[in-house]
Order: C-alpha cells, then sequence, then structure tokens
C-alpha cells in the first residue's frame, strides 16, 4: 500500500512538474494608456452603400513589450447593445511595433452593411487578448464621432483622403519622426501621402487607393466640373449616386441620384464602358430610360457618368439640326472626331470631282476647300489642332494649284 501511495504521488509531482512547462507565461504586462480616440466613418467608398470605420487610438507603453501591438490586441465594433460584436480587425504594426498613436479600420461591403444602420449609436473598444494577457486589458467604449454626410462617391473619396492626410500630419507629430521620414509629402498637386504613410495607411485601411486616390500623388481621377473623353462628351457633367444597368433593358435605374427631364437627350455611360447611350426618356429622379438596350453584362450601383457631346456632327454645330454621328462612330471603334474628319474629306474629296469633273480646271478647287475645313471648324467639328491641320492641308492645295495652273498654262 505504502509503495502504491508513493508511485501515485510520484505521478502528481511529475504531472505538476510538467503543467509548469505546457503552461503560457503571461509576461506582457498592461499597457499604461488604453483608449479609443475617435471614431471616422464613411461609406459609398468602393460601392454604393459599404462603410468603414476609421478609428484612431492611443496604447501607451513607457517600455514597450517584445509582442507587437497586432499580436497582442485587437479592435471590436460593437452592436447598440454594447456586447454583441459586429466586425473585429488587428492594428497595424508600424512606428514602435504600433503603439502609442495609431489608426485601424473595419470595412463592411454593401452586402454586409446592410444589417447594420448608418448613424446608430454603435461602440468601439481595443482590448488585449489572451494569449499573451492572463487578464485582457480593455479601453471604454467609444461611440462614433462622425458619420459622413456625403452620398455621391466622388465626395466621399475626397472627404476619406482629406482625414487620412490630415491623420498623418497628427502621426508625424505624435510620433515626432524626422522629416526626411515624414508620413506626408508636399507636391505640386498639394500636400500627399509620402511613400512611408503609403506603407501605413496602405495597411490600416486595405485598397484605399480605391477608396481615397486622392491621398496619393500619382492617382487617376475624373476632374469635378470638366469631364472629357475622346468623343467630345464633356458638357453637363452629372455623376452623383450610382446607376444599375441592366443587360437587355433600356431602363436605367439610380440610387440617390437626382435625375431630371432637362437631361433626356444627353448621354450615359457606366465608368467602365467606353460606349454612350443617349437618354431618351425620364421617368422620376431615379427612373430613365436609354435609346437602346444594355449590351453588356449587368452593371450593379455602378459608377456613371452623364455628358453632353460638345459637337454630334457636321450640321449640329452649325445649323442646330439633330444628326448625331457618334452611334455609328462607336460602331466603327472611332472617335467622333475622327469620324467627322472623314466625313469631311470625303465631301470635300466629292466636291472636288465634281469641279475638276464638270468645271474642267482646278481653279477655285482650293477656295471651295477652304471654305468646306473652315465652316467644319467654326461648326465645332474638330479642337484647335483639327482646326490647324486642315487650314494647312489647304495651304498645301492652294500651292499646288498654283503650280499645277502655271504648268499647264
Amino acid at each position: 500500500m505504502k509503495n502504491l501511495f508513493r508511485f501515485t504521488l510520484l505521478i502528481i509531482i511529475a504531472l505538476a512538474i510538467s503543467l509548469t512547462f505546457i503552461t503560457p507565461a503571461f509576461a506582457i504586462a498592461n499597457p499604461d494608456t488604453l483608449q479609443v480616440d475617435a471614431v471616422y466613418t464613411y461609406h459609398n467608398l468602393k460601392e454604393y452603400g459599404d462603410q468603414l470605420y476609421l478609428i484612431e487610438y492611443y496604447n501607451h507603453y513607457a517600455t514597450i513589450p517584445t509582442e507587437t501591438v497586432s499580436q497582442a490586441f485587437v479592435v471590436n465594433l460593437y452592436a447598440i447593445n454594447g456586447t454583441t460584436i459586429l466586425k473585429s480587425t488587428i492594428p497595424y504594426a508600424y512606428y514602435r511595433k504600433g503603439y502609442d498613436q495609431g489608426y485601424a479600420s473595419i470595412y463592411f461591403t454593401a452586402v454586409q452593411a446592410a444589417v447594420l444602420t448608418w448613424g446608430a449609436a454603435y461602440t468601439v473598444k481595443m482590448l488585449g487578448t489572451v494569449p499573451p494577457f492572463a487578464i485582457a486589458p480593455s479601453s471604454a467604449a467609444k461611440t462614433i464621432d462622425y458619420w459622413s454626410t456625403f452620398t455621391s462617391p466622388w465626395d466621399c473619396h475626397k472627404e476619406l483622403a482629406a482625414r487620412i492626410i490630415y491623420s498623418a500630419y497628427i502621426l508625424n507629430t505624435s510620433w515626432n519622426i524626422a522629416t526626411t521620414q515624414s508620413l506626408t509629402s508636399e507636391t505640386t498637386a498639394g500636400t500627399k501621402l509620402s511613400t512611408y504613410g503609403e506603407a501605413y495607411f496602405g495597411n490600416v485601411i486595405v485598397d484605399l487607393k480605391l477608396m481615397a486616390s486622392q491621398a496619393f500623388y500619382a492617382y487617376a481621377s475624373t476632374p469635378d466640373n470638366y469631364k472629357v473623353d475622346y468623343q467630345g462628351h464633356n458638357y453637363n457633367v452629372y455623376n452623383t449616386g450610382t446607376a444599375t444597368f441592366t443587360k437587355g433593358s433600356a431602363t436605367v435605374v439610380g440610387v440617390a441620384t437626382v435625375w431630371t427631364n432637362a437631361m433626356v437627350g444627353r448621354e450615359i455611360k457606366p465608368v467602365s464602358e467606353d460606349s454612350w447611350w443617349v437618354i431618351t426618356g425620364w421617368t422620376n429622379g431615379t427612373t430613365i430610360t436609354i435609346a437602346s438596350a444594355f449590351p453588356y453584362a449587368t452593371q450593379t450601383n455602378a459608377l456613371y457618368i452623364i455628358g453632353t457631346t460638345h459637337a454630334k456632327s457636321l450640321t449640329t454645330g452649325l445649323f442646330g439640326t439633330p444628326f448625331d454621328f457618334s452611334s455609328l462612330a462607336s460602331k466603327l471603334g472611332m472617335s467622333l472626331g475622327w469620324f467627322n474628319a472623314l466625313l469631311v474629306m470625303s465631301v470635300i474629296a466629292a466636291g472636288d470631282f465634281v469641279l475638276i469633273k464638270y468645271g474642267g480646271s482646278y481653279k477655285g478647287v482650293t477656295f471651295i476647300d477652304g471654305i468646306a475645313c473652315t465652316l467644319a471648324a467654326a461648326s465645332g467639328m474638330f479642337p484647335l489642332v483639327g482646326a490647324v491641320a486642315f487650314a494647312t492641308i489647304s495651304v498645301l492645295l492652294f500651292l499646288y494649284t498654283m503650280f499645277y495652273n502655271k504648268a499647264t498654262a
């Protein structure tokens, strides 16, 4: 019996010793300060109806732990009840392993955000994880400080870009980093994120370049008040909200749009397509009809542009008649300017042939060609470069005519 007791005691001691080796050591101390300073919420960034929560935190240690902020902390967004976690994110470790002042973000797609209420009393907390903590520290709950009031994706992008640049300024000061490693850079286009700023905020917010391209020095954007493509659609631009183009349907449905009857006769297209469709009917602020059924795959809640051509055809600008060759030019794979140029050249060539064949002389041909080119330019068919090109051609024709008449005189 004694031997059995001793054997059992030895097993217990061995188990106790083994547990001391496999039990994790919770060496990390609680932060000196742990708080969420502000939460800013934006929407309509990648698609209409999505939501982005930008979270500013302060997590201070006098002595930086071995673990980074990404290894030891998480940021949670809570429902109105304050306990249900809607979504979580891990802060990005950059300067001082991610401690002190920093930012994190939580993103919801339009489908995910459908169950959320814009402007609701949601809260955000930053708290430690177990392990490495034995008991996780937590910040106080922080309500949302700002809900964006913009609806146009273009305005939402600009607003977020401005917030990112301002946040970069805050970090430059808070981190007291060297000027050579500044998160911002002064450029001819204004203050933008530097390569260091891109490295940080590009990890804090995934797809930041799509959501706030104006924060970057090199970015593609559509000017606010002047839109132009190679078909000359550059006046009366409207792009508020989004639009759904359904394959096989001539009805376009908008979200957050204020379309008016005055838009009938103008053109519309998704930004991802090259072709334009003439608006032929207006039902209300969110429903219009285009001239023909949309032939491509359905685009739901797509960014779009409504514009008006500066010159539809030879007769549009000069006489105000309704002839429009833009659709035909598009089918031929040509810009409207090139189509108009070929059209005018064809008319000039036909006129020259008639004058030469039935007039029996080249005299007067260049004069008439010059008038035709002048009328074409005056009608708004060609930009300045085109007008200069036609003027040059007219001069060459004139010189050729003079030489030919002298040679055959």
